[in-house]
């Protein structure tokens, strides 16, 4: 079974690391129009699905 984005924001945000490389949350959260308290659920369930992983400080 092949792990997907569960809604729209994290479609999104795959979206801009597989266009744009790794980035930070804050470098995403510069891209997309969420708070910050959403922005960090929405990027830790994407670490939890395994869609995303940390690398470095950056995450």
């Amino acid at each position: 079974m092949t792990a997907r984005p569960a809604n729209a924001h994290q479609a999104r945000l795959l979206q801009l690391l597989r266009d744009g490389g790794p980035n930070s949350r804050a470098q995403l959260g510069d891209q997309v129009d969420l708070s910050r308290s959403k922005l960090a659920v929405e990027v830790d369930r994407l670490l939890e699905t395994g869609l995303v992983v940390a690398d470095g400080l950056a995450a």
